[in-house]
């Protein structure tokens, strides 16, 4: 990751008070300080991984969102699937009471 998505990716978490999310900004960071990853010595150094691969993999997401959206401002493509994809969760929101037969 360049500097520029490091940081936006710790602005992007920093919006948050949720704990756990922390502790992902906190593994991101002792990763990121490695010169080489190590896993044993994230496991012996840092005392709050008690579950490293379920941490990891909500960590990867967590990096593959903020990347989506730092990205999303120069992409028009990225742009387009997302308006698309607002349309299809409003279009089904709006019909979903008429295929289920709650509005008549």
């Amino acid at each position: 990751m360049s500097k520029a998505e490091k940081r936006f990716f710790k602005l992007y978490t920093a919006n948050t008070s949720d704990r756990e999310v922390n502790n992902y900004v906190n593994l991101f960071d002792a990763i990121d300080n490695q010169d080489k990853y190590s896993e044993a010595r994230l496991i012996k150094e840092e005392k709050y991984i008690k579950q490293l691969p379920k941490l990891k993999n909500y960590l990867h997401e967590l990096i593959l969102e903020s990347l989506n959206v730092y990205h999303s401002k120069n992409s028009v493509d990225f742009k387009l699937r997302s308006l698309i994809g607002s349309i299809e969760v409003l279009y089904d929101n709006v019909l979903a009471p008429y295929k289920t037969g709650q509005i008549n």
